[in-house]
């Protein structure tokens, strides 16, 4: 997760906390998950979209997989009719991502 709300410039308070937080919930016995952590400016949009697509090319029909952010999503205008959300990674930059939608990471990526 990044740890700025681009839109206000101010820290987000609970979005590493919760993060760190789930991650030892699961990585505990009772859940086992084997948990990868990308935090404040390593969470670039290169690297999430990276480590989700390592971890679909590793993924078994028996995998459990689990993508969890914790931080804000922005809707940004691309052309007259047009919204795409994006997920505000360390890197984000909204003029950018309205024209370089590839660039960062969108809800619509995640869909496809």
């Amino acid at each position: 997760n990044g740890d700025r709300d681009e839109r206000a410039g101010a820290p987000l308070r609970g979005a590493r906390g919760d993060a760190l937080a789930l991650a030892a919930t699961l990585e505990a016995p009772s859940c086992g998950f084997a948990v990868e952590l990308l935090l404040g400016e390593e969470a670039t949009a290169a690297a999430v979209k990276g480590r989700i697509e390592d971890l679909l090319d590793e993924a078994t029909a028996e995998s459990e997989l689990l993508v969890y952010f914790s931080g804000h999503a922005l809707p940004i205008a691309r052309g007259q009719r047009h919204n795409e959300t994006f997920l505000v990674t360390s890197d984000f930059d909204p003029a950018r991502a309205a024209k370089r939608a590839e660039r960062f990471l969108s809800l619509r990526w995640l869909y496809d």
